[in-house]
């Protein structure tokens, strides 16, 4: 490319240095040793535009090592003055207004500082932080220690500017820069289509917060771009994530173990020669949560047993669902009458009631509802969220940790001797609550007592409370709903705060009381 025969030479044809003008889109190259040469690239990119070639006049002391750089309507040109070997070896600075000049001669932005043992420092390159103002200086000086100009080390330094636009010098260090990091917040993950006991169904998909940037990963698989909501295959495994800062930087990588069930239960039902209904259900992944029925479009039963039909003629439809919340298609029976007339089960003409408080540690009881026929026998099976509750059948239930938030209901089937069953469901009740709690605090002699006491009290509560006396804090372990905090104070006057965090079960509270320590 250059050969340093041309109509414009340099002591030797070193140091190119490649410069994109983003004004004009051209592209320039600048070199040389003693004498600064410049010309315009060819759209090859590996000869020069002719007529193009030219001397640069206005850097005063330059010895090689041309490097420009382009900020806020200013052209920067750095460069090197006098030999690599000497400890004068330093970064000389002009500017222009155009790419090709004229030039400005701005000084040394750079030079030893022989208090540190820095010397020879020159040959610099300068970058800026893509979507940034941030700028840093590269260049070589004397190895350290016991360097000289053919025993030399690289490093990098801040470059800033001031409020006329001009490079401010730069101050060598031994410490160099700190390396970049990520600078932007945590991007969190949501995950739809949640089911039970950390089952996510068939239409699971993970959503990123957060803009710009960012990559997710699933399983061993490989980081791809993220772009909008990412469908899960099934299978147990964890989801990766991670963040790209402006500065080019990664985040962490955030991980979250998912398992994912697509596919739905298969379901099945059978009418026994006795007339009783039985319902299969078989999952292979998450496990079948719930099996329903319904007689001829009615609404949908949960089914925990046989269901005695009576001899009339239906239509029966049955379905199910698994863990992760996944439905099967339903599947559809024809039952005919029997040939001679039959009893026909009860009809409920006004639904059972699941009465009481829904809080934890009071006690929900059923009423059977109203039926279209007398002498009945009356069965209970309570149900949290739709699904029946292990071994609560009887007509009372007394409400623990585990209906928290839940909504509870009640089924009743109602028979008689011989005959077949009716089945009605009542309405949930609210959301269930956990107990109250209520914190009190009280001084006696040196000694704290604390007592958390709960509504209902029944439920009683557990755990540790937090003391806080003067900015200090403490944590106590509940005896019985109480505890005792010995304290070590001057006498005078404290302010106390008392804080209890709940349980499973009750909910939290605090109190702050000022006390008198006496002499």
């Amino acid at each position: 490319m250059i050969l340093n025969n041309e109509a414009v030479t340099s002591g030797q044809a070193i140091d190119p240095a490649a410069f994109h003008d983003p004004v004009s889109g051209k592209y320039y190259l600048y070199w040389g040793n003693g004498r600064p040469v410049m010309a315009e690239l060819a759209d090859d990119m590996v000869s020069l535009k002719l007529g193009t070639i030219s001397a640069m006049s206005g850097l005063t002391d330059y010895r090689e090592g041309s490097f420009m750089n382009y900020r806020d309507g200013i052209y920067h040109l750095t460069y090197a003055i006098d030999d690599t070997g000497s400890p004068n070896y330093r970064v000389g600075y002009a500017t222009g207004t155009s790419p090709t000049g004229p030039w400005t001669y701005r000084g040394v932005i750079l030079e030893k500082d022989a208090s540190q043992g820095i010397l020879g420092t020159g040959h610099s390159s300068i970058v800026q932080v893509p979507g940034t103002d941030e700028w840093y200086i590269a260049y070589h000086r004397f190895a350290i220690p016991d360097g000289n100009g053919t025993n030399r080390e690289t490093t990098i330094d801040r470059l800033t500017f001031g409020p006329d636009g001009l490079i401010q010098k730069v101050v060598p260090t031994l410490s160099s820069v700190d390396g970049l990091v990520y600078t932007d917040g945590p991007v969190t993950a949501s995950i739809s289509d949640e089911g039970a006991s950390g089952w996510y169904g068939a239409d699971a998909a993970l959503t990123l917060s957060g803009t710009g940037t960012r990559q997710v990963r699933i399983g061993d698989g490989s980081w791809t771009t993220y772009s909008g909501p990412v469908a899960l295959p099934a299978g147990s495994y964890d989801v990766a994530w991670r963040a790209r800062s402006a500065n080019g930087q990664w985040s962490q990588v955030w991980t979250q173990s998912v398992k994912v069930d697509k596919a739905p239960p298969t379901v099945s039902g059978a009418v026994s020669s006795s007339r009783e209904l039985s319902v299969t259900a078989t999952d292979d992944a998450s496990g079948v949560a719930v099996r329903e029925y319904r007689l001829d479009g009615g609404p949908w039963l949960a089914w925990t047993g046989p269901v005695q039909l009576d001899g009339l003629a239906h239509t029966v439809d049955v379905r199910a669902a698994d863990v992760a919340g996944n439905m099967s298609a339903v599947s559809s029976l024809s039952v005919a009458a029997v040939p001679s007339p039959a009893p026909v089960a009860p009809a409920s003409v006004a639904l059972p009631v699941a009465a009481g408080n829904a809080t934890v540690g009071k006690t929900l009881n059923a009423t059977a509802g109203g039926w279209d026929q007398g002498n009945l026998t009356y069965a209970y099976q309570w149900l949290r969220d739709g699904v029946p509750i292990a071994g609560a059948t009887s007509r009372s239930l007394l409400l623990g940790a585990d209906d928290v938030d839940a909504r509870i209901s009640v089924q009743v089937t109602a028979s008689r001797a011989g005959g077949p069953a009716g089945v009605a469901r009542s309405a949930s009740t609210s959301p269930v609550a956990k107990a109250k709690s209520k914190v009190r605090v009280r001084l006696a002699g040196r000694s704290l007592k604390v007592l958390v006491s709960t509504r209902p009290a029944s439920v009683g509560a557990t755990g540790k409370v937090s003391v806080k006396v003067d900015g200090k804090t403490r944590t106590v372990r509940l005896d019985d709903g109480r505890a005792v905090l010995r304290l070590a104070l001057p006498s005078g006057k404290h302010t106390v705060k008392v804080s209890y965090a709940g349980s499973d079960s009750v909910d939290a509270s605090s109190a702050k009381k000022k006390v008198r320590i006496r002499g």
